[in-house]
């Protein structure tokens, strides 16, 4: 979608980006709902939106630290400096 693409281009490939996004600890994932994607809409209704573009940041315990639809190079700098700071819980 034309915001996808949006955001894409000015916030997501900014070298600031690009360089956390390779930076140790932080696994980068798309999910592409085109085509009525069964397992993206299912990663959409787990974090409880509807709206694309979605950005997630997640903490190393595997809770959700940050999501929006909207965002700026500094909001995702932000969320990923926030989730590292979190401790990783113990092994389950």
């Amino acid at each position: 979608c034309a915001n996808c693409k949006t955001l894409e281009h000015t916030v997501l490939n900014t070298e600031t980006i690009s360089q956390l996004l390779a930076s140790e600890g932080v696994v980068p994932m798309k999910v592409d709902i085109t085509g009525n994607n069964p397992v993206g809409n299912a990663k959409l209704n787990e974090l409880g939106r509807k709206t694309i573009p979605l950005l997630a940041v997640f903490r190393p315990d595997g809770e959700v630290e940050w999501k929006n639809d909207f965002y700026t190079v500094q909001n995702v700098v932000n969320a990923v400096e926030s989730a590292r700071a979190k401790p990783q819980a113990a092994a389950r």
